[in-house]
């Protein structure tokens, strides 16, 4: 039914993340998203998060293979899915809840890494997990914030934000993300 297939795509979606497997992991963001939007909200605004980090992680990856480049079609096709789920949620009377927020910014954030490092995107997302107490979701931008910062020059920020990723992290029970945020 259609009520548990969302659970269903999202948990695909998240497995395949976490695997590596970002085609597998799009696909499950992309039918969760499609089946959501019209309802908007924030299984919309999850589903497109999952999506841009599964097509970006993709082309970050073909990057690094040396396929060709297909970021500039991906970034606008997520980039329009980001702003469909945007507009979906917000009307004149209605507030974003916390956790949709926090998504919308993670995916925009996400979309950065396509373009110009944009530090502040990263910024702005960790700030949304923060005060949703997300010590990981929070670290994690924490971590790209600085990779963004230190591409374009200002090195004391970056320092900051990596110094602060694994204390967020720390008392986490995941060895492995420890290690690389510590790297």
């Amino acid at each position: 039914d259609e009520y548990h297939q969302l659970y269903l795509d999202a948990t695909i979606a998240e497995v395949h993340l976490a695997a590596g497997n970002w085609s597998e992991a799009a696909v499950a963001a992309r039918r969760g998203w499609t089946s959501t939007i019209a309802e908007a909200g924030l299984r919309a605004a999850r589903f497109a998060m999952l999506y841009i980090e599964a097509v970006v992680e993709q082309s970050l990856d073909d990057r690094a293979r040396r396929v060709p480049d297909h970021s500039e079609s991906v970034r606008d096709s997520a980039s329009t899915m980001l702003h469909q789920s945007t507009q979906a949620i917000i009307s004149p009377t209605d507030s974003i809840a916390p956790a949709t927020q926090a998504y919308l910014a993670q995916g925009e954030a996400s979309l950065s890494r396509l373009g110009p490092p944009d530090p502040d995107a990263w910024a702005n997302a960790a700030a949304f997990w923060d005060r949703l107490s997300d010590p990981w979701s929070t670290a994690l931008a924490r971590l790209h914030e600085s990779e963004a910062a230190l591409a374009i020059g200002p090195t004391s920020r970056a320092g900051g934000a990596l110094q602060d990723a694994p204390r967020r992290a720390s008392h986490l029970d995941a060895g492995p993300s420890r290690a690389r945020l510590a790297a």
